[in-house]
């Protein structure tokens, strides 16, 4: 096991990518992390735990973490990190807590989670 400290905008996706090299080790991220579900949000200077070395979980993760190491490679999605200069995502865009459960059946957007008149 190792600790890992979270950088603004990382998301537990970011981490699992980077420290495990597939969507797979999101259970063990989880597992590792009491309190951490799907929709856990990261604020920067946490510390997270996670496993090393590296266990197989598919044919090429530990191959990939190699090459991220290998390579100082970061993974950030920077989410809610919207730096200032050309964004793709204007302030205002997405409401603070948009992250959760699917609650309305098939919905793949909450409601709440677009700001009305976000186009203009």
């Amino acid at each position: 096991m190792k600790q890992v400290t979270v950088t603004a905008g990382q998301t537990i996706y970011d981490i699992t990518t980077r420290h495990y090299g597939c969507f797979e080790g999101i259970r063990l991220l989880m597992e590792d992390n009491p309190g951490f579900g799907l929709s856990t949000e990261l604020v920067a200077g946490q510390v997270v735990n996670v496993r090393y070395p590296v266990p197989a979980l598919t044919k090429t993760n530990q191959a990939v973490v190699r090459q991220f190491e290998s390579k100082n490679i970061s993974v950030n999605s920077t989410y809610k990190y919207i730096p200032n200069g050309n964004c793709y995502v204007a302030p205002g865009y997405v409401n603070p807590g948009y992250v959760g459960c699917e609650t309305g059946g098939n919905n793949y957007v909450n409601p709440g989670y677009v700001n009305p008149g976000y186009l203009n």
